[in-house]
C-alpha cells in the first residue's frame, strides 16, 4: 500500500509539473498553428505570447503566412492584452512570411524570430518595444520593414542577416539612427517631411536642415549627387559604399574629410562645384585641401573658373595629415594623395 502511495503521489507532481510549466491557454489560427499565452498579471489583465511548453511528445504547429497578432485575446470572462513576445517565440517558423505586431507590445525577447527564413515583412507597433538579443538573427527574406510612428530612435542591428532590405523609411519622431551601415542591402532612406532631426533626398540621408550628409546607404551604385545645399559631409557617410562610380558635390560643400571617398572601390570621378577649395584635413598645423582616394585614376572634376585655385590649393606632400577635430590621424607619403595631375576642368570634359 506505501509502495501504490507514492507511486500516485509522484504522479500527481509530474502532473503538477508538467501543468504549471504549460500554457495557459491557446488560439488556434486560421492558416495552421497556434499562439500560446501565458497570463502575466492577473489583475491588470496582460498575457504574453510564447513558445509551447509541456510534455515533449506536444508537437506544436508554427504559424505560417502572414500573421496578424492580436492585441487582446478573451479567455474564459476576460479580455487580456498581449504585452510582450517571450524569447524564442517563432524561433525557426520556416513558413512564416510576414508579421504585424500591435502596439501593446512592449518587449520582443531575444531570438523571437530566429530562423524565419521566409519573413519577408514586419510591421512593428507604434512605440519602440525593447528588444532581446538577435530578435531577427537569420530572417534572410526581409526586404519589408515598418518601424512604429512614435518610435524615437532606429537601431539597424535588429536585422544582422539583413540582405535584401533595400529601402527604410523614418518616420516622424526619429530623434536617433544607428549602424545604419549593417544594412547591407540598402539603397534608399526616406524621411517623413514632419521629421525635425533627419531629412532626405534621392535616398541619401541628410540632417534635418540638409546642411549635413549623414549617410549613402551601403548598397548604393552608380551615380550620387549630393543635393545643392548641403555644406559637409559626416565622417563615415560613404563608409562601404562600394559600387559608386559618381560623386557630384554641390557649390555650397566646403567640407568633408580628406579619405572620406577612399572606400568607394568602383569610383572613376568626383565633381566638386564649390568655387572655393573644401577644406578636408589638418597639415602641418593647417587646414588643407587633400584627398586620398582608392585609385590614382579616379579624375577631380572642378569648374573651368576654379580650377587654377585647385591647382594651387590641393596638398599632396607627405607627412602626417589629420581631421579638424585632431581625432584621427595618418601618415601618406608623396604618392599616396591626388595631386594636380589628378584634377580636371569640368568644361573640357563636357566638349567630349
Amino acid at each position: 500500500i506505501m509502495k501504490k502511495t507514492m507511486m500516485i503521489l509522484a504522479l500527481l507532481l509530474i502532473s503538477s509539473a508538467a501543468t504549471l510549466s504549460a500554457q495557459d491557454f491557446s488560439l488556434p489560427l486560421k492558416d495552421g498553428g497556434s499562439l500560446c499565452f501565458y497570463i502575466t498579471d492577473t489583475l491588470n489583465c496582460t498575457v504574453s505570447i510564447g513558445p509551447v511548453r509541456g510534455l515533449k511528445e506536444i508537437i506544436v504547429e508554427q504559424p505560417k503566412g502572414s500573421l496578424d497578432i492580436p492585441g487582446s485575446v478573451k479567455y474564459g470572462d476576460k479580455t487580456y492584452t498581449v504585452t510582450a513576445i517571450k524569447d524564442q517565440t517563432f524561433a525557426d517558423a520556416k513558413e512564416l512570411t510576414g508579421v504585424t505586431i500591435p502596439s501593446g507590445i512592449t518587449s520582443i525577447g531575444a531570438r523571437a524570430f530566429a530562423g524565419c527564413v521566409s519573413l519577408t515583412g514586419v510591421v512593428f507597433p507604434a512605440a519602440e518595444p525593447t528588444f532581446g538579443k538577435d530578435v531577427f538573427a537569420e530572417c534572410t527574406s526581409l526586404t519589408s520593414i515598418s518601424f512604429g510612428s512614435d518610435w524615437q530612435a532606429v537601431d539597424c542591428r535588429i536585422f544582422p542577416d539583413s540582405v535584401s532590405v533595400s529601402e527604410i523609411y523614418i518616420p516622424a519622431k526619429v530623434r536617433r539612427i544607428s549602424n545604419l551601415k549593417s544594412l547591407h542591402a540598402l539603397k534608399a532612406i526616406s524621411v517623413d517631411a514632419n521629421n525635425h532631426y533627419f531629412s532626405s533626398s534621392d535616398g541619401l540621408l541628410y540632417s534635418g536642415d540638409a546642411k549635413t550628409l549623414y549617410a549613402c546607404p551601403v548598397a548604393r551604385e552608380g551615380k550620387v549627387v549630393v543635393a545643392e545645399g548641403a555644406e559637409s559631409i559626416l565622417q563615415g557617410a560613404f563608409s562601404g559604399c562600394r559600387g559608386i562610380t559618381e560623386i557630384v558635390l554641390p557649390q555650397t560643400m566646403h567640407e568633408f574629410l580628406y579619405n572620406e571617398f577612399a572606400s568607394c572601390q568602383e569610383l572613376k570621378r568626383l565633381e566638386l562645384n564649390s568655387e572655393i577649395p573644401p577644406i578636408t584635413a589638418k597639415w602641418n598645423g593647417s587646414p588643407v585641401f587633400a584627398l586620398y582616394l582608392q585609385s590614382p585614376d579616379v579624375k577631380v572634376y572642378v569648374a573651368d573658373a576654379a580650377y587654377t585655385r585647385y591647382k594651387s590649393a590641393i596638398c599632396s606632400e607627405a607627412g602626417e595629415y589629420e581631421t579638424m577635430s585632431g581625432r584621427q590621424k595618418e601618415s601618406f607619403d608623396g604618392g599616396q594623395l591626388a595631386g594636380g595631375n589628378s584634377l580636371v576642368r569640368t568644361k573640357e570634359d563636357k566638349k567630349k
